[in-house]
């Protein structure tokens, strides 16, 4: 599943893929997992969300419940 849902970015290690993806806005990031399978498995990792959310609101501007997104 993963190699064919990334296509020639399969090349990636997940731990670059998700570099890429910490790139990406909340939007964007939102529009890529509905790429394929292997896009939302990635797309939903719970570190993305929470540095996303961390880099826009600061440390304390907002208030955590059960998930970061």
């Amino acid at each position: 599943m993963r190699d064919h849902g990334l296509g020639t970015l399969r090349l990636l290690t997940d731990d670059m893929l998700l570099a890429v993806l910490g790139l990406l806005g909340a939007a964007d990031l939102c529009c890529v997992v509905q790429a394929s399978r292997a896009f939302y498995v990635l797309g939903h990792h719970d570190s993305l969300w929470r540095d996303m959310v961390v880099r826009e609101f600061g440390e304390t501007g907002f208030l955590f419940v059960h998930t970061w997104k």
